[in-house]
């Protein structure tokens, strides 16, 4: 039997906007001292194929949330935990998320930023009107997609030339066309290019890059078959060198 979700939150508006701007300010500190990693992030998306959020009320997950607390509960169960609360999204639920949020970590902190992030959503459609669309991530994103920077370098160590380029761009074109991504900009420096791209949340970032790299080699290997990738802020070209392996 499907159990709909209630609100039973009493505050007044003025109240609310008060808790809300004070659960901002919480969760900006936090979210600011901690990466994301593409693991946890697919993982994430991925669990929204798994539960039916829609069987929980909110009165049974905000009792079932006290698990948090318990040292010896599995994390599998405070991963269900949080994720539903993060789908329920009414400013109980996501107080409960601001909570544990303050004694996370690891694996689970980044968890439940994602799962705060999905209920200030909610809370903010709900609460103030506002319609922003899922962003999960430090670079943001638009709609159903999220914002990943990725480089990649030349095969040969040395500058591209103007034909390799083309190449680059036409490949990255032609595969974005494939997975319905939004390239935002294709920059090169040197012997590494930075993409910025709008890529669907069913959509498998590495799949992307992968992809893009064999259509880019068909004919010449001109690009190394590792990758830079992230989706937390744009990189400085100092950082895409660092972390780009040859």
């Amino acid at each position: 039997m499907k159990i709909i979700k209630t609100m039973f939150w009493n505050k007044n508006k003025e109240e609310t906007k008060e808790i809300m701007q004070e659960l901002s300010d919480s969760f900006s500190a936090v979210k600011s001292e901690t990466e994301i990693t593409p693991k946890v992030q697919s993982e994430y998306i991925a669990y929204h194929d798994k539960i039916d959020v829609d069987a929980y009320s909110e009165q049974y997950i905000i009792a079932e949330s006290e698990k948090l607390s318990k040292e010896h509960e599995p994390e599998s169960e405070k991963k269900r935990i949080i994720f539903i609360l993060g789908h329920i999204g009414t400013l109980p639920c996501v107080k409960i998320i601001e909570e544990f949020l303050k004694k996370a970590e690891g694996g689970l902190k980044q968890w439940a930023i994602l799962a705060f992030e999905e209920g200030w959503m909610f809370l903010e459609n709900e609460e103030m009107g506002i319609n922003k669309g899922r962003v999960f991530s430090g670079a943001g994103g638009e709609g159903e997609k999220m914002r990943y920077y990725f480089s990649i370098r030349s095969k040969n160590k040395g500058s591209f030339n103007d034909e390799q380029i083309k190449i680059i761009q036409d490949k990255i074109n032609e595969v974005g066309s494939e997975f319905d991504l939004k390239i935002e900009s294709i920059e090169f420096k040197d012997d590494i290019f930075l993409v910025s791209a709008l890529i669907p949340m069913d959509v498998a970032v590495g799949s992307v890059i992968e992809k893009t790299v064999k259509a880019c080699n068909a004919e010449n290997k001109i690009l190394s078959s590792h990758y830079f990738v992230t989706n937390e802020k744009k990189p400085g070209w100092k950082e895409v060198g660092d972390n780009t392996p040859e």
